[in-house]
């Protein structure tokens, strides 16, 4: 049997298909030779960008079930229209545009 020694223990435990796919990255960036410290450092920014993914993932999530939520209890708190009356809809009106001054009363 052949001890072959871990080359830095310093070093994040890293899995195969991790390794691999740093080297194929660097690989694609050009570098012929793949040297232990630039494959430590594309593993660990390969981790932060997976990282970052996940924390905004979930964030994303949290917000959507938030916003639901509130949805909900809008619609609970919304009160009923009333039974017989007439719904007016006024479409000239622009809900969006400048409505101007009105003369106001001065008490």
């Amino acid at each position: 049997m052949l001890a072959v020694p871990y080359a830095g223990l310093h070093r994040p435990a890293v899995s195969l298909w991790e390794c691999a796919a740093a080297a194929r990255h660097l690989r694609r960036l050009g570098e012929t030779k793949v040297r232990e410290a630039r494959l430590f450092a594309a593993i660990e920014e390969q981790r932060r960008i997976v990282q970052k993914a996940a924390s905004r993932t979930r964030s994303a999530r949290a917000k959507q079930q938030r916003q639901k939520q509130h949805q909900q209890v809008a619609e609970a708190r919304r009160p009923a229209p009333l039974r017989g009356a007439p719904v007016a809809a006024n479409t000239d009106v622009d809900p969006d545009a400048d409505s101007g001054d009105y003369p106001g009363e001065v008490w």
